[in-house]
């Protein structure tokens, strides 16, 4: 499952790869609403109404036993399939997953400070100022009803799900990644019991950054234990 603004073109190299090597694995691909080939909702979605649609799709195509992976936004998704409907998982591959809430240095928290100020003079019409400079690219290129939606999901602190997942858990992290930093992908290590955890030369997009690496490991953890 692809991360946010991504689509299913994400992971095609991925599972062309699987094929190729003739890996008895049938894949599914999605594109998240809005993206790639999906329809926009009217209305502002939680990332709990992303995971039911997951789920609805995997009840739907009558699946069970099945292996999940989520990258960044997609880690968040699968991390709430993963801890709510442990029937349907066998085994789970986060791949710089969002979901633990991050620490804010110094300059983040005065930043955060300032849109809160800015964002409430606004509302008592005490001054006029233009909160579109606030944000990151991601949230600035957002109609009203998606920066709604972006709002929910990055406030979502999964973590007290994450010891309820007992599928059995690669973590698999790019050591130069800033979005979602090592500390994360060590957090979730320690709070999902048996987990393994993998960390590469690479960034947000480890399993692109380090190809080989994560294909390597992402085959030995499917057969692992299905021969």
């Amino acid at each position: 499952m692809h991360g946010w603004g991504g689509n299913q073109l994400n992971f095609k190299g991925v599972i062309d790869y699987l094929l190729f090597r003739g890996e008895q694995h049938k894949c599914i691909n999605l594109d998240f609403p809005p993206f790639g080939h999906s329809t926009k909702s009217d209305n502002s979605l939680t990332i709990y109404d992303y995971a039911d649609m997951v789920y609805d799709l995997i009840k739907a195509l009558n699946i069970d036993n099945l292996s999940i992976v989520g990258h960044s936004f997609g880690g968040r998704v699968a991390l709430i399939i993963a801890s709510q409907y442990p029937e349907i998982l066998n085994k789970l591959i986060l791949v710089n997953s969002a979901g633990i809430k991050p620490r804010f240095n110094l300059i983040k928290k005065l930043k955060i400070a300032v849109y809160k100020t800015a964002k409430f003079l606004n509302l008592k019409h005490i001054l006029k100022i233009n909160l579109t400079k606030f944000g990151s690219s991601n949230y600035k290129d957002l109609d009203n009803v998606m920066k709604q939606t972006f709002i929910n999901i990055i406030n979502a602190d999964l973590t007290d799900l994450i010891p309820l997942i007992k599928a059995d858990t690669l973590i698999f992290w790019g050591k130069k990644d800033r979005e979602t930093p090592i500390y994360m992908a060590k957090k979730l290590h320690k709070l999902i019991f048996g987990s393994k955890l993998v960390i590469c030369n690479g960034g947000h997009y480890s399993y692109l950054d380090c190809f080989n690496i994560f294909l390597n490991n992402i085959i030995i953890f499917l057969n692992r234990g299905n021969s």
